[in-house]
């Protein structure tokens, strides 16, 4: 589910109806997590905040989790993929036309 709710593009809820949990996000922009959370991490949401998820979710939720991202942390993440990334697909022709065949895909989505 991590996966999924870093790439929905918005911060936005998620609900996964198969364990009735629904998802959010912690968001920090300095200074050290608290205690119990670690960057890119799912911790459970406290009661004062899960209000809003299960409000919006349509379907029962008995779990509230939230994905912790520490922005200096993301930053720093960015740019060792993009640094990797760079690297390894100025050396990989395989890469290279990976690439070259998804880019029109990814350019604009359509659906």
């Amino acid at each position: 589910m991590r996966h999924t709710l870093m790439h929905t593009g918005a911060l936005r809820f998620l609900y996964e109806r198969s364990t009735q949990t629904a998802y959010t996000w912690r968001v920090y922009s300095a200074g050290p997590l608290p205690d119990g959370a670690a960057h890119y991490t799912l911790s459970d949401e406290t009661s004062n905040y899960q209000n809003a998820v299960i409000d919006a979710v349509a379907g029962k939720v008995t779990t509230v989790r939230a994905l912790n991202v520490q922005l200096s942390d993301f930053s720093g993440d960015i740019e060792r993929v993009a640094r990797y990334y760079t690297t390894a697909l100025s050396s990989d022709p395989a890469m290279q036309a990976t690439c070259e065949a998804i880019y029109p895909k990814i350019r604009v989505q359509t659906f």
